[in-house]
């Protein structure tokens, strides 16, 4: 990831702290990074992109990944918030991302099942109560040898009881990674 963009990530950072905006932490975008790396990712859904920390820190390693390849990375994002919805696109905006990224504005459980492509990854960080139906509607998306991570699982643990229990009931292997101190992310490899 080159300076720029590094400092940038650095300013949102710092102002989604002061605003009590949540967003990843450096920790977990970092580890998916080190997904995105992996798995040669290059197509993305991610739901709940809150100001667009996230959004542009796997745009920004995509890309790099995509240069290597000579191939064109893909992110849709969605949000529901209005502010939220408009303050990620001004930010990708300005870290000089938005050829990559499709922003929708839209509840997820509405827009999913508008969607028939199939995408590399999907990153779900949306509303916690929501995940087991976000994601029996996301798992289906994801292409044979991608990934899905779930942001929070352990934080959040207690609103997210019927995605365990969902997740559970299906059989569908999984691990947690402790990504920092206080939480962490499950990830499902297709």
């Amino acid at each position: 990831m080159d300076s720029n963009t590094k400092a940038f990530l650095g300013l949102l950072k710092s102002r989604n702290l002061s605003a009590s905006v949540p967003s990843i932490s450096l920790e977990t975008g970092e580890f998916l990074a080190g997904l995105v790396r992996k798995h040669s990712t290059m197509s993305l859904l991610e739901l709940g992109t809150a100001h667009g920390y996230s959004t542009i820190t796997f745009a920004a390693v995509m890309s790099e990944v995509g240069a290597k390849a000579e191939d064109s990375p893909r992110i849709v994002t969605v949000d529901f918030s209005k502010p939220s919805y408009d303050a990620a696109v001004a930010n990708v905006l300005k870290a000089w991302f938005s050829h990559v990224v499709e922003h929708v504005f839209a509840d997820a459980l509405n827009f999913l099942p508008t969607l028939a492509e199939k995408f590399d990854a999907v990153f779900i960080d949306a509303e916690k109560r929501s995940t087991a139906r976000i994601f029996e509607m996301a798992w289906p998306l994801v292409r044979e040898g991608g990934w899905l991570v779930v942001d929070d699982v352990v934080k959040f643990r207690g609103k997210m009881a019927d995605f365990y229990a969902h997740v559970e009931k299906l059989g569908i292997p999984h691990e947690i990674v402790m990504t920092d101190s206080d939480d962490g992310v499950m990830i499902f490899l297709k």
